[in-house]
């Protein structure tokens, strides 16, 4: 059920909300929470999340979702998403078969789908809520407080996350105004263009880090916040190069030293059509790509 709710003053500024409410059943499954220093606590045992974007079958799985998350786990991960077989049946299955939490999305306050409050959110799989994708180009604060509020009143048992490159450098960055609004942020720490900048990969991927915990501690409400970040390990999207392997060593565990409480990268698999000289590759698309990949994820 929704409430809208209308007001107006007498300056003309009007405003409208939608807030959920739910008849029905709680969901029976582990609570994830926060611990005080950030640490992603499952049924109160601590989690440390190693994901990756984008999972789906593919030709480096033989289109064999199982095989995919059977490989992944051999990797080391724990953790998976996917944008297009998100809700499928099959890739739930498989995920829960290798031991897997999922981060999946629920964005919208106003149309909570019968999937999410019938079967998503009673889904023991699912350790949090993806509610800002480049949150600050698509979405106001307020709409991701409206989600927040809306997706914890259905669901309270889960975490929330949200993605977008930080803007260290900006006066005003991405995630200032955000910070209140997911438990977790996922800084989008993708430094490496092929340019005379990539030097500095290490050195930014450290700034991005220290400008989230620094939103933090400067517009936080207190509670406990998680800092998860996505590191950089494709080529395509107007990016000309993937990481070395030394590199994607050094910013993964520079994330690490400089406060995640977790680590995903971007992104399983890429998509490249001729015709539309789009060339994007993913962490699948070679065996020394991969091969660089799970040397850091195992560790």
């Amino acid at each position: 059920h929704y409430i809208r709710i209308d007001c107006a003053n007498l300056s003309g500024l009007e405003f409208s909300s939608y807030k959920p409410f739910l008849v029905g059943r709680r969901p029976d499954v582990p609570v994830m929470s926060l611990r005080e220093d950030g640490t992603a606590l499952v049924d109160g045992k601590p989690f440390f999340p190693i994901g990756l974007y984008g999972v789906a079958p593919r030709d480096f799985n033989a289109y064999d979702i199982d095989r995919g998350f059977a490989d992944l786990k051999a990797a080391g991960f724990n953790l998976g998403h996917s944008y297009s077989v998100a809700r499928d049946p099959a890739f739930l299955r498989a995920a829960a078969k290798y031991g897997f939490k999922l981060w999946t999305g629920a964005v919208d306050a106003t149309k909570l789908d019968t999937w999410f409050v019938e079967k998503g959110r009673h889904d023991p799989t699912h350790l949090a809520w993806y509610l800002g994708d480049d949150t600050w180009d698509n979405t106001t604060p307020e709409q991701l407080r409206d989600r927040y509020e809306a997706v914890t009143a259905i669901d309270g048992r889960r975490l929330t996350c949200q993605a977008d490159p930080i803007r260290s450098d900006w006066a005003k960055d991405h995630y200032q105004d955000y910070v209140n609004y997911t438990d977790v942020f996922m800084p989008e720490i993708y430094p490496l263009h092929g340019d005379d900048k990539d030097a500095a990969c290490v050195a930014r991927t450290v700034k991005d880090m220290d400008r989230a915990f620094a939103d933090i501690a400067k517009y936080g409400d207190g509670r406990p916040r998680a800092v998860w970040p996505i590191i950089q390990h494709f080529r395509g999207w107007g990016w000309r190069k993937f990481p070395t392997a030394g590199q994607l060593n050094a910013m993964s565990f520079a994330a690490l030293i400089h406060g995640g409480k977790g680590i995903t990268w971007y992104t399983y698999g890429g998509y490249c059509n001729e015709e539309k000289k789009q060339f994007n590759y993913g962490v699948t698309s070679s065996a020394e790509v991969w091969g660089a990949l799970t040397n850091v994820s195992r560790r």
